[in-house]
């Protein structure tokens, strides 16, 4: 499942090389129909499953061994992702894994420089928003039902953050 995956592009990249897979997006109800016109299109977009919702107010689909969040972290404050952390949590499995991709940054939040600069982007656009480092999401995790097991770095300044459900 992705949650607040926009149009599905991680989960048609997924398919392209697993169609096996049952996948969902999960997506506020304004983003949804897009979604779904720009899956109708795709020919994996069709093994894509559109539910619409705001995963801080509904309930989040559950049953999913793997959960994505990619280009979501930034968007919240620590409060608020603390409160979705917990909730995806409850939401799956105890063999689920959790998927994070953002703009992780080193302790002082000023390396990788374009990540760092980004912040002021992120707080404009949500209100809230921040850059954050990977130690601070570790401790997230661990304090949310989570164990982080994996750090990998991705194209540019994303990188993946991987945990299990504890």
């Amino acid at each position: 499942m992705d949650l607040g995956g926009g149009t599905g592009s991680f989960l048609v990249a997924l398919l392209r090389k697993h169609p096996r897979l049952r996948t969902t997006l999960f997506e506020l109800p304004t983003v949804a129909p897009v979604a779904r016109l720009r899956l109708h299109d795709e020919a994996d977009g069709q093994h894509v499953t559109v539910v619409a919702g705001d995963f801080f107010t509904d309930a989040i689909p559950t049953g999913f061994d793997a959960v994505i969040l990619a280009n979501v972290v930034h968007l919240f404050s620590p409060e608020r992702k603390r409160e979705l952390l917990r909730r995806i949590r409850h939401a799956v499995p105890a063999t689920s894994r959790l998927l994070l991709v953002d703009f992780w940054t080193d302790p002082t939040h000023t390396r990788p420089l374009p990540a760092a600069l980004l912040a002021g982007e992120f707080l404009m656009i949500g209100g809230e928003g921040d850059v954050y480092s990977e130690h601070e999401v570790r401790g997230w995790l661990s304090a949310c039902g989570w164990q982080p097991i994996e750090h990998k770095a991705l194209a540019g300044v994303t990188s993946l953050l991987v945990a299990e459900a504890a």
